[in-house]
């Protein structure tokens, strides 16, 4: 019967024979849990012998057997019996610890380690596939059987940690509950390496929650269902209130990120919190010349940016790393794209349709960037000026920052909004008005919650910048107080010699074509006549889609 299920599944998994099956399978699984079958492993001849000769007992070609029926040609039906049948079987098992090196297949005891090892490494990825379905009988049958592998060690924790993070955004109360408290055991028994694929926790959540997402608007009426989908975040608790150690609440206004369970763990070491949190923000720089075409960029993107804006965050310092390096992606990444949209207004790329698209699409992920950075500032009360000057590998700025909690401003939004992005909201990004449209609408954003306006326009601003370098200087004086020139200076030379970080954390050489902040000169002096100023809106900024019409017009 394996040797056929093995070569012939196609021809027999269907409808008509999904009952019988589904009873075969309940019965053998029943029956190698109430029998000890290895007794008379002897007595099997012929072709029954064979089956199980590759197999160390007799429950373990059970388990690859019925195992077969959890696979991609079997009905979410069959697969929800399948997976149910394997756990019993798998249940039968006495609970045992079984040795990492064994799952990573570097013992010699893999063979003795029954079930543990190889059938259940081998079929593995079935039953994570049923746990990623939208299905809610076999996504709850499928959770079961990864419960009981994981409490016996049937499988390196690293192999199921990133879907077991993405249970914990399940709708289900029950597998989300259940979700939190196997993540924590495996936190708390698996320290050193728990927590080394944070990024794929991410990415498993986001597919898992689009998918949820892509179910519920498949369900809707053509007219009613939102021409785009969109993953959230974050969840909505009324009766959630986070309290630290020194009695001040950060939690607000029921605002809970989905990840807030897995942050929680990282966050108590600063180094990994700090990682992660940078992790995030680079996966926002990408390079879509070189990468595939990802349908699910742009849905990623707001996920994670809504993932970060949700997180309970205890310390100004976390806040302060997330906006560092948003300033570190925006220096390189924002400027880039704003030089394509000066020259395609100067007449280049013209009839170049794909660049268009890839900094039309870029210029989407970077604009979720600076309104994250917006959003932030108003929540917690922070300025924009000292945000810039804060520096992680400063030590005298960090340690300022690491002592003071993050506050949240009361009468700030709480959740944060895409109305002022409409495609990453309700528009689609298809045609090339509408990439043109978007391109205007980043440079627009750029001009007014990026750039930092000169001394003559904003002098509170320049005061708290001011203000910000004294106090992170103050603990290298016993000198006079510094000039306001002399303090600024060192933030305009270190922002215009900044460089480009990759994802993968290894600076590059690329420079930032343009500086974000302006130097403390004088109005009227020659040196501010003299310097090169980034040109002003009245005769650079004019709409793409206009300068295109004239074209057309000529």
């Amino acid at each position: 019967m394996i040797t056929s299920a093995k070569t012939g599944a196609a021809n027999f998994l269907n409808a008509a024979n999904t009952r019988a099956i589904a009873r075969g399978l309940i019965i053998v699984s029943l029956l190698v849990r109430n029998f000890d079958f290895d007794k008379f492993r002897s007595l099997l001849k012929d072709q029954a012998a064979t089956d199980v000769e590759p197999f160390p007992n007799i429950l373990a070609s059970v388990c690859a057997f019925v195992s077969l029926f959890a696979g991609p040609l079997a009905s979410p039906e069959l697969k929800s019996i399948a997976l149910q049948a394997l756990e019993a079987a798998i249940s039968s098992e006495p609970n045992k610890t079984v040795d990492i090196k064994v799952l990573i297949g570097n013992a010699d005891e893999m063979a003795d380690a029954g079930v543990s090892s190889a059938v259940m490494q081998m079929y593995l990825s079935y039953i994570l596939e049923g746990l990623m379905s939208v299905d809610k009988t076999l996504n709850t049958t499928a959770f079961d059987a990864i419960c009981i592998i994981i409490e016996q060690g049937l499988a390196h924790p690293l192999l199921c940690v990133p879907y077991v993070v993405a249970m914990q955004t399940s709708p289900v109360p029950s597998v989300r509950d259940r979700a939190v408290l196997v993540y924590d055991n495996l936190a708390e028994k698996h320290q050193t390496f728990i927590h080394s694929r944070t990024g794929e926790c991410v990415r498993k959540a986001f597919e898992y929650r689009m998918s949820l997402a892509q179910a519920v608007t498949a369900t809707l009426p053509a007219n009613v269902a939102p021409a785009l989908v969109w993953a959230d975040g974050y969840h909505i608790h009324a009766k959630v209130v986070s309290v630290s150690d020194d009695g001040a609440a950060y939690q607000r206004g029921g605002v809970v990120a989905f990840l807030e369970n897995m942050y929680a763990k990282i966050q108590v070491k600063r180094q990994r919190r700090n990682e992660f949190l940078t992790t995030l923000v680079r996966s926002f720089d990408v390079d879509f010349s070189s990468t595939n075409e990802d349908k699910n960029v742009i849905p990623f993107a707001r996920f994670t940016a809504e993932t970060l804006a949700a997180l309970n965050y205890k310390s100004v310092d976390e806040v302060m790393i997330i906006i560092h390096h948003i300033y570190q992606i925006l220096s390189v990444s924002g400027e880039t794209i704003l030089k394509f949209i000066e020259d395609l207004k100067a007449g280049l790329y013209e009839n170049d349709e794909e660049l268009l698209k890839l900094n039309a699409k870029a210029s989407v992920l970077m604009g979720i960037l600076v309104m994250l950075k917006s959003f932030f500032l108003k929540l917690y009360g922070l300025s924009d000026s000292k945000c810039r000057l804060f520096a992680p590998a400063d030590a005298s700025s960090r340690n300022t920052e690491k002592l003071r909690p993050a506050i949240v401003n009361s009468s700030a939004e709480t959740l944060i909004s895409w109305k002022r992005w409409p495609y990453a909201d309700t528009q689609k990004l298809s045609t090339i008005e509408d990439m043109k449209k978007q391109l205007d609408l980043f440079s627009e954003l750029m001009d007014s919650d990026y750039y930092v306006r000169g001394s003559g326009e904003n002098s509170s601003d320049n005061e708290d910048e001011f203000d910000a370098r004294v106090e992170l200087s103050s603990d290298h004086s016993g000198n006079e107080s510094p000039t306001r020139e002399s303090v600024l200076a060192p933030a305009v030379i270190a922002v215009k010699g900044k460089k480009r970080a990759s994802i993968s954390g290894n600076p590059t050489a690329k420079k930032a074509r343009r500086t974000s902040m302006k130097g403390p000169l004088k109005r009227g002096s020659p040196e501010y006549e003299g310097q090169a100023e980034r040109p002003k809106r009245a005769h650079s900024r004019a709409s793409i889609i206009e300068l295109s019409s004239d074209d057309g017009e000529d």
